[in-house]
């Protein structure tokens, strides 16, 4: 699953015309899920910005794909809840969640926004984000929250849980 979501992220930083090598994209991927658990929510991304720049991705390339791969992963997760178990929360709340992650989604498709939040944020170098990066970039997370799914099944298939309690 995790190659799955540095994958995802790569397609990300493709579409931007960023190239990082899958062995330095793990180990970014990694450092930075590792970071998450110092104190202080910044270091992962902070990790992760860095890490890539070394590489020769440009800093706000890096900056906006840690970003697009957070955006992608709320986005898919939401769509893998709502399929794998339906009666879980309000439909209405989770049709609104998904639909605020995929206007953000397409929102960084649009020139016109991205230079729009570039005023807004003091003159960030924003770039719009091909929409084929983001659903090819979908489409592996949607696989990784899949993955993540089975692994768990199979977790609770091994440990004998065969009713996992889920209201009606």
């Amino acid at each position: 699953t995790y190659l799955l979501q540095v994958e995802s992220w790569r397609r990300v930083l493709a579409g931007w015309r960023q190239r990082l090598p899958l062995r330095i994209a793990v180990r970014a991927w990694c450092l930075a899920n590792l970071a998450r658990y110092l104190p202080g929510k910044v270091w992962s991304v902070a990790g992760l910005v860095v890490v890539v720049q070394r590489a020769g991705v440009e800093p706000w390339a890096a900056t906006a794909s840690a970003g697009v791969a957070q955006a992608l992963a709320l986005a898919t997760g939401i769509v893998a809840v709502a399929w794998a178990v339906p009666g879980i929360g309000h439909g209405v709340l989770l049709g609104v969640a998904l639909g605020v992650a995929t206007l953000v989604l397409l929102a960084m498709g649009s020139a016109k926004l991205m230079r729009v939040a570039a005023r807004i944020a003091r003159g960030a170098d924003l770039r719009p984000l091909p929409l084929s990066a983001v659903f090819g970039g979908g489409l592996l997370m949607l696989a990784a929250w899949a993955g993540y799914g089975a692994a768990f099944w199979a977790l609770a298939r091994g440990i004998g849980v065969t009713e996992l309690g889920l209201p009606d």
